[in-house]
């Protein structure tokens, strides 16, 4: 994960990069190797941030 902090008319907040990594495995759709990586990415953001937070100044849809 990187972070970096950044401005917006919101006010200060932190930049997240965050990047999931799978191993694919032959007789494996690529889709469900990709799908794989994109949740954890998605698990490990919520869990490093609040649902204010991920709502409010992320907008992330539920």
């Amino acid at each position: 994960m990187e972070t970096a902090v950044a401005l917006d008319p919101k006010g200060d907040y932190i930049v997240m990069k965050l990047t999931g990594r799978v191993i694919h495995r032959d007789g494996v759709e690529v889709e469900t190797s990709l799908n794989a990586a994109h949740r954890w990415a998605v698990k490990g953001f919520e869990s490093l941030t609040t649902n204010d937070a991920r709502t409010n100044r992320w907008e992330q849809m539920q």
